[in-house]
């Protein structure tokens, strides 16, 4: 039945990716996927560095983790001079793979095998998030990553494993953390939260049983340790790679029009002295400047400049968060992906709202289990999270995929039933 599953899985995935293939000779995917066609940049530049210079010169050239992944497999698969999307399909399948699988571990967890299935199932057809896994993009690599890192958390939650297999646990979240800096450094204030978040229940939990293992406490430290010691241990290393880079040619191997255009006003700019809203006021302005003439800018005028200017900004960043695009975005002519586009996110978007409201219900048929208001907390956090910072809709519904998960997870058994209950009144008024 597993093997089944997975060659299932698999094949979908090869037919999306076909399916994209072939549009991509007839239409151009340059605005649904507008990263798409730097990274293919990228990686084929990382691919002739691999080649000509080796895999040192490869490793410290500065150019982005998984474009070097990518590039990886396309050096040792190809020798074209031009990428094409299905080159990238052995990595891609693996981290969509991985995602299913995680996201049946999570679920399974918090409710039983069925409604894991359930679960696994509508995050493997959402379509815009499947479309995503086709393309060379960072994001499925960061969703891996996620979900492994929410699978090692959970386990203080729920289990009490053995000591040898709690160090091994412990060892995959300190590597997991590692890549998930690498890959997607300005999502490390949720990455710390969440290990913030596993501690401060796990405690509730002991005081609440009066008892608990010590191990699984230690463990989650140790991850809390590790998540405050990566930024500032990996920054004193990339000085001396910049200087090795530099030294070996491969430093500027990229140019960024769009990094080089914003970088002097991102030197210019003096953020709030707190350093609670300093770092959200930084990224918020990046942000801004990033798209200063999308179609689906929210909110531009709003920068923060003190604590109270950011938790005035709360209610309003939830609702972002949660429910961008609003309704009256829908059926609007967007500037990149037209008025198809924001039909289908629209379309999308309503699904997500009756997945929200599913997620309630789970959450309150799970009140008793301490995983299921994590889960909860970790959805609300990094939806608010991105609503205090993402001023574009588009980048927003990118880096929402996985707290999309996470409420998928929680909505699992509720939305189960209901269909089983639609089908079996469908089933009645036939026979009827």
């Amino acid at each position: 039945m597993k093997r089944l599953a997975v060659s299932g899985a698999i094949a979908f995935h090869l037919s999306a990716s076909l399916f994209v293939f072939f549009i991509g000779h007839f239409v151009s995917l340059s605005q649904a996927f507008p990263d798409s066609a730097r990274y293919q940049t990228e990686i084929l530049i990382a691919a002739q560095v691999f080649r000509q210079q080796g895999i040192a010169a490869w490793f410290f050239s500065l150019l982005p983790f998984h474009v070097k992944l990518y590039s990886l497999l396309f050096a040792i698969l190809s020798r074209a001079k031009e990428v094409s999307l299905l080159w990238f399909e052995p990595l891609n399948v693996v981290f969509y793979l991985a995602i299913l699988a995680l996201v049946f571990i999570i679920c399974r967890r918090l409710f039983d095998k069925r409604a894991a299935l359930f679960a696994t199932i509508v995050v493997g057809i959402w379509p815009s998030f499947l479309l995503h896994t086709t393309q060379p993009l960072r994001d499925p690599m960061a969703i891996s990553l996620g979900l492994l890192f929410l699978a090692i958390n959970s386990v203080w939650l729920v289990e009490e494993p053995p000591w040898k297999w709690a160090v091994a646990l412990v060892a995959l979240g300190m590597i997991t953390e590692v890549f998930l800096w690498l890959v997607k450094s300005e999502m490390w204030p949720v990455t710390i939260g969440i290990v913030c978040l596993t501690c401060a229940l796990l405690l509730v939990k002991m005081a609440l049983r009066r008892s608990g293992r010590a191990a699984n406490l230690l463990a989650v430290l140790t991850l809390l340790i590790t998540s405050v010691v990566i930024p500032p241990a990996l920054s004193r290393l990339d000085q001396p790679a910049r200087r090795w880079a530099g030294n070996r040619g491969v430093a500027n191997l990229y140019y960024n029009d769009t990094d080089a255009a914003i970088a002097p006003a991102m030197m210019a700019y003096v953020p709030p002295r707190s350093p609670l809203v300093a770092r959200t006021a930084r990224l918020r302005h990046k942000f801004i400047l990033l798209y200063p003439e999308a179609g689906s800018n929210i909110d531009t005028d709003v920068e923060f400049q003190s604590l109270s200017d950011l938790i005035r900004y709360i209610p309003r960043a939830a609702a972002i968060g949660f429910l961008a695009p609003f309704p009256r975005m829908w059926f609007e002519r967007g500037t990149q992906n037209g008025r198809t586009g924001r039909i289908v996110a629209g379309t999308e978007t309503a699904i997500l709202y009756l997945i929200e409201a599913l997620a309630l219900v789970g959450l309150w048929r799970k009140r008793r289990d301490l995983l299921a208001w994590w889960l909860g907390l970790v959805a609300l956090g990094g939806c608010l999270a991105l609503g205090l910072v993402v001023t574009n809709i588009g980048a927003l519904y990118r880096m929402r995929y996985i707290f999309v998960i996470v409420l998928i997870v929680l909505a699992a058994e509720p939305l189960r039933l209901a269909v089983s209950y639609l089908i079996k009144a469908t089933n009645q008024r036939h026979q009827a």
